[in-house]
């Protein structure tokens, strides 16, 4: 914008900042009163002490760019209280210059101190003293320490703060960092919490803001310590949802609001630690992209007492951090146990007076026993057979990937394929009831005449339950590779091509085929669609098993 149009934009501003003082003034002495007590106008008795100017020498013939800086300064005034120190900032504006160059300030408003000048003129008239805080340009980080101030200010109120020392503030106005900043940081520096209050920048804001940015932001990490926000209502818009790292640790939060939660749809890293949370995310977020972006969870020294599994249900979480909570039911499901071994960092405390577990087995995960329910035995793994429509055999195929990790996916797919076949066949021949389940079907190793049978008769459960073990212990060591008709679900297919890779690096995690294997499982249950048996030129690949 080129000078002249800004001066234009001075001159309208100061000439409707004249305009409402001039009716002020007459209003006020109409009502014969030497005070406004009308709400939002200024006190005469806040500015009549300043050492500087009353309201009674204001110059009227002041430059436009002065009264704009008088009614920004008049809100400060009016919203401060006596003594009241603010970290905030003042950029430059179309109608009006910066403070501080527009860097961070911490702004006294006293009537015993003297304006330092350090504010523009306009602001000093209003017994208003800036200090400007060095080393935040040209800076991609910016770090507060902050302490409560003395109780009375220093006189005379410093011009500046030099970049590392403690800020002395009350209150926190709206930071607007610049668009590119990464990183924004408030340590309270004491040994007791560090009270904060937030102020609207204006009474038009909808909910509170410890920092905003300029434009579209670039900030990815917020860390608050140390910081008294009991008090403070904390909802969406409180820090930018571009962050991909949050820390409010000891700040004395008792709950954060799901809204506030959900506002992300980045977020890896949310470090909550020395808290009095009690529960958190009673939902989780709706976006898959929040879902999936979530790695790391610290609820470290907080407020639970019962174990939060629904925490688990983040597919990429990697580290669980639940140390210093009195939970003493450490009871988790077979499915939760699963996810649990894949975490890199898993801690919690165990208690003394912890629960029993007489519905369950003690299995011990990142050096901690944990009650599992619903679980299996790892030394000897079993593969139940029954029905289609069996829930507690696919149970007990997702408690064998628990216990054993990626080198049984293959066999589950196998076993899944198999159930398949099973389905169709059950749906079309329903009422012959002594007919087979599943159509036999041979496989052999090269060199060994040994056949045996992919889906075993089911007269004897024994010999049954025998050949399965052998299927199991031959997909184990990657001598059998199970094959699928290509009416097999897409699902199904897209898992064994991502299982069945050759690169262990490159296959799924145990507790991602447990999630995706539910799901396929949901699916077939609720389809109600008849299904014909495929043919044999239908078939994927050469057999339903075939050799490594």
């Amino acid at each position: 914008m080129s000078s002249r149009q800004r001066g234009v934009l001075h001159f309208i501003a100061g000439f409707v900042g004249i305009t409402v003082f001039y009716f002020e003034v007459i209003a006020a002495q109409v009502t014969g009163s030497s005070s406004s007590s009308r709400p939002g106008a200024l006190r005469t008795d806040d500015i009549s002490s300043s050492p500087t100017r009353t309201i009674s020498s204001y110059d009227s013939n002041a430059s436009s760019e002065d009264e704009t800086a008088a009614y920004i300064a008049r809100g400060y005034a009016s919203t401060m209280n006596e003594n009241e120190q603010r970290l905030t900032i003042i950029r430059d504006s179309l109608l009006t210059e910066s403070v501080c160059d527009g860097e961070p300030m911490v702004i006294l408003k006293s009537s015993t101190v003297p304006a330092n000048g350090a504010c523009l003129a306009a602001q000093s008239r209003y017994n208003l003293s800036c200090s400007c805080l060095s080393g935040f340009t040209n800076t991609t980080v910016w770090d507060f320490c902050i302490r409560a101030p003395d109780a009375e200010p220093t006189s005379p109120f410093p011009t500046t703060i030099s970049d590392g020392n403690v800020v002395r503030v009350d209150s926190l106005m709206m930071l607007e960092v610049p668009p590119d900043l990464l990183t924004f940081k408030i340590h309270g520096d004491s040994s007791n919490l560090v009270p904060v209050n937030l102020e609207k920048a204006t009474a038009d804001d909808d909910n509170l803001a410890i920092v905003r940015s300029q434009g579209v932001s670039s900030l990815t990490n917020v860390d608050l310590f140390n910081l008294d926000l009991a008090e403070v209502p904390i909802a969406s818009g409180f820090v930018p949802t571009t962050l991909t790292s949050l820390s409010m640790r000891r700040c004395n939060l008792s709950s954060l609001g799901q809204p506030f939660l959900e506002s992300f749809t980045a977020l890896e890293s949310l470090n909550l630690a020395a808290n009095r949370i009690s529960s958190i995310y009673s939902n989780l977020p709706g976006s898959i992209e929040a879902i999936n972006a979530m790695t790391e969870i610290n609820l470290a020294n907080n407020s639970f007492t019962e174990f939060p599994a629904h925490l688990l249900q983040f597919p990429n979480l990697q580290k669980l951090d639940l140390s210093g909570n009195s939970i003493t039911n450490l009871t988790v499901t077979s499915d939760d146990l699963a996810v649990i071994s894949q975490l890199s960092v898993f801690q919690i405390d165990i208690h003394a007076n912890g629960s029993d577990c007489d519905n369950g087995e003690w299995q011990e995960v990142h050096n901690t026993k944990l009650c599992v329910v619903n679980s299996v035995s790892a030394s000897t793994p079993e593969v139940v057979a029954g029905s289609a429509k069996d829930n507690a055999t696919n149970w007990t195929i997702f408690v064998l990937v628990a216990a054993f990790g990626g080198c049984f996916v293959g066999f589950l797919l196998f076993f899944l394929a198999t159930r398949f076949v099973q389905y169709q066949q059950e749906r079309q021949h329903e009422a012959d009831s002594s007919s087979p389940v599943a159509e036999d079907v041979q496989t052999s190793r090269a060199g060994d005449s040994t056949a045996i049978q992919a889906a075993p008769a089911q007269d004897n459960p024994d010999e049954r339950r025998s050949q399965e073990q052998k299927i199991l212990e031959k997909v184990a060591l990657g001598s059998l590779r199970p094959t699928f008709y290509n009416d097999c679900p897409p699902g199904v297919l897209a898992l064994a091509s991502s299982c069945l890779e050759g690169r262990p690096e490159n296959r799924p995690s145990a507790s991602e085929v447990v999630l995706t294997i539910k799901e396929l499982m949901r699916e077939m249950q609720f389809d109600s669609k008849p299904r014909l048996e495929p043919e044999p030129d239908e078939i994927v690949t050469d057999g339903f098993l075939s050799s490594a």
